[in-house]
């Protein structure tokens, strides 16, 4: 078993707590496959997506074969550490997005604890569809993601004088009653809240941000200062696309200068971004070339800073696409209410079956399945 800190910082309890909530999800897991599928047994084969250090694995070898019950996981050191605890079972590294390694209809359930109330809207469709192609007819996909009430949440954090929530939320746009109007027309709510930097994880696990819309922290030095009452725009370019300002602030006269942005780039892809300057009596931005005498930025390990992106100026390229920016920036907070779990279902061609929004789990309980058809 991993220490009671590691344990928490994957699943914010350990010990008897961790277990209880584990065994209550696994507990409607096996009741929801005996009432829409077969019970499980010997031969059910389960995938574990999002397997952590084991928590809800080592509750679920009570109802399934360990050659049977597969756990998965972006993370290696998850993986390493699931290994190692459990060699009977059987555990593999996935890709930042689909598809899976499987073949199709490998599987009778597949499961994911606590993984889509984090993942942004696109990246969840893709991997629900996958879950389809290796689920077979009539088999289960279950889930859970934050319940429409953490919308609360949001709306005081959101009144935080200072504070990182106030300031996700103020980049995301956040309005309570627009935001739950939007859940009730059947959209996922997601709030990129940044990166999580509780440990090192880039170079031990090789995982990048994988979710759109992340934020992502620029700093950036120039060598003197201009004089304030200007403006600084940040450009940025998706690979391939136009440049558009992302973001603009008056210049301090500072020498440091950190930007969050808040980017929606198509999974798979990159993004370039250079920062410009524009004096408070010239109405057009200074060429690219001129606008920064000098350009340091602090980035994750794998970030390529090169004179390539725009004519004569300096670019910080981050790949979106899933290789080392992780302690940067992975991680969101998503609501998935029921008008939104019945758009994801109609659009992946899966049946809804249970959607609990209240109940004894701190999450939102739902079962999908693939028809038979």
């Amino acid at each position: 078993m991993p220490d009671a800190a590691l344990q928490a910082q994957f699943v914010g309890s350990c010990g008897p707590e961790a277990f209880a909530e584990a065994t209550t999800f696994c507990a409607k897991l096996s009741s929801a496959a005996r009432k829409y599928g077969s019970a499980l047994g010997a031969d059910t084969r389960v995938l574990d997506f999002g397997v952590g250090w084991g928590r809800l694995y080592r509750v679920l070898l009570n109802h399934a074969d360990p050659g049977n019950l597969v756990g998965v996981d972006i993370d290696q050191m998850c993986i390493d550490l699931c290994s190692a605890a459990m060699p009977y079972g059987a555990f593999a590294r996935n890709g930042v997005g689909p598809p899976l390694g499987f073949p199709d209809g490998h599987f009778d359930v597949v499961y994911a604890y606590s993984v889509f109330s984090h993942l942004a809207p696109q990246v969840a469709r893709a991997w629900f569809e996958d879950f389809r192609r290796v689920l077979r007819p009539g088999g289960l996909v279950l889930f859970t993601t934050l319940k429409a009430a953490h919308l609360n949440v949001w709306r005081r954090q959101a009144a935080e004088s200072e504070s990182h929530y106030s300031a996700c939320l103020r980049r995301a746009g956040f309005d309570y009653d627009a935001w739950r109007k939007r859940a009730a027309r059947g959209e996922p709510l997601y709030l990129p809240i940044g990166g999580d930097d509780s440990r090192d994880v880039s170079a031990s696990t090789g995982v990048g941000s994988y979710l759109q819309g992340s934020v992502l922290t620029v700093d950036w030095r120039i060598s003197s200062a201009p004089a304030a009452g200007g403006q600084f725009g940040v450009w940025v370019r998706s690979a391939g696309g136009d440049w558009f300002i992302a973001e603009t602030m008056e210049a301090s006269g500072e020498t440091d200068n950190t930007t969050d942005l808040t980017l929606d780039v198509p999974l798979g892809s990159g993004y370039q971004a250079i920062v410009a300057y524009r004096p408070a009596d010239a109405g057009a931005w200074e060429s690219f070339a001129t606008s920064l005498r000098s350009f340091a930025v602090t980035a994750p390990s794998h970030a390529d800073v090169a004179p390539e992106c725009a004519p004569g100026g300096v670019s910080l390229y981050l790949p979106i696409d899933g290789d080392e920016c992780r302690a940067a920036s992975f991680y969101g907070e998503t609501i998935i209410a029921k008008p939104a779990v019945r758009a994801l279902a109609r659009a992946t061609g899966l049946d809804v079956r249970v959607f609990e929004d209240g109940g004894d789990l701190p999450q939102s309980f739902v079962v999908l399945q693939r028809p038979l058809g």
